[in-house]
């Protein structure tokens, strides 16, 4: 009973943890170029360039992937944008593999949809995975833009996209491999998610007025309080069930979450 306590607590920490930014509003409310395409996942000898280690929809029917009008209950957003896109058991693989980083993924392949979906982005920061071409095209009309916190291309051609690196500041790196490229960006979603957590709690302990929050701390000051009650509630069966029902369906085709889920209904009592 012990062990399936701490288990279940393990688990509840994690899917609140994923699901705390719209719990949050809810409860405020009561007060790739023609040489590479998502397709080309590698080539022999390939390599990455990056300038720095910190740190989806579409007109596409892309299985695996969230809709653009779905909830976003991450603090991250994942677009991928490529004029090329299409849906390839490739394309299907890369979905997978990136909502087990972020589960809120988005794939584009009209840039004026692209540009106008970011620019209706209110609360989340988002990483921007796009070709060499398309980058030369999409960038000058969204650098700018306070949502986008990285930006990585994916090519073949690595040299001819160089100079992106030095001309925009937000280019994490340029990878001609796709694991590569997965890796540096759940390296840099953890990174950021770290950031966002450690600026909240260092904003939770300043000695400022209430008026004077910030929205960051704010949101850890609810979070804390709605834990707090989630943890001091007595056991019941059909909130359970109706937790796991919700949860199921925010993470449906995440087969990451969904090994989460069945952990915390074996284990939770």
């Amino acid at each position: 009973m012990v062990e399936g306590n701490k288990s279940w607590k393990k688990n509840i920490k994690h899917l609140f943890s994923n699901l705390h930014s719209a719990l949050i509003q809810k409860l405020q409310k009561f007060d790739f170029d023609a040489d590479s395409s998502i397709n080309n996942s590698s080539s022999p000898g390939s390599a990455a360039t990056s300038k720095k280690s910190e740190a989806i929809l579409a007109p596409l029917n892309v299985p695996l992937a969230v809709s653009s009008q779905s909830p976003n209950f991450e603090g991250i957003t994942l677009i991928w944008f490529d004029p090329r896109l299409n849906t390839t058991d490739d394309t299907k693989q890369t979905a997978k593999e990136l909502r087990e980083i972020n589960n809120y993924v988005i794939f584009h392949s009209d840039q004026l949809e692209c540009v106008d979906y970011i620019k209706s982005v209110r609360d989340e920061k988002i990483f921007l995975i796009t070709s060499g071409k398309a980058a030369s095209s999409i960038l000058p009309e969204t650098i700018q833009l306070k949502q986008i916190d990285s930006i990585f291309i994916f090519c073949f051609k690595i040299e001819k996209y160089q100079d992106l690196l030095q001309k925009y500041e937000s280019v994490v790196g340029i990878y001609s491999n796709r694991s590569t490229l997965i890796n540096a960006i759940k390296e840099n979603v953890d990174l950021l998610q770290k950031q966002l957590n450690a600026f909240s709690f260092y904003n939770e302990h300043q000695e400022k007025a209430t008026r004077d929050l910030s929205q960051e701390s704010a949101e850890f000051i609810w979070f804390q309080l709605f834990k707090d009650v989630i943890l001091r509630m007595s056991a019941n069966n059909n909130a359970k069930e109706q937790l796991i029902q919700f949860c199921s369906q925010y993470y449906r085709g995440n087969q990451k979450e969904y090994k989460n889920i069945d952990q915390f209904e074996s284990s939770y009592r």
